[in-house]
């Protein structure tokens, strides 16, 4: 039983770290898209990808 209720903690985690870093990627790209839009670019880019995984593994869950 502890078991179980320690991986659901653990995936508990691991969804919230992997929904923060797409918008932290997002906010980063907004912020420097004036001044180097390459680097901003590839921040949204690596958001969205990570948005993709954290929607299927939400999915598949």
């Amino acid at each position: 039983m502890e078991n179980s209720n320690q991986s659901k903690i653990k995936n508990a985690w691991l969804f919230y770290i992997l929904s923060i870093f797409p918008l932290a990627g997002l906010i980063i790209g907004a912020l420097f898209y004036k001044k180097n839009k390459t680097f901003a670019r590839n921040c949204i880019g690596i958001a969205l990808a990570l948005a993709l995984i954290y929607v299927a593994l939400h999915s598949a869950k």
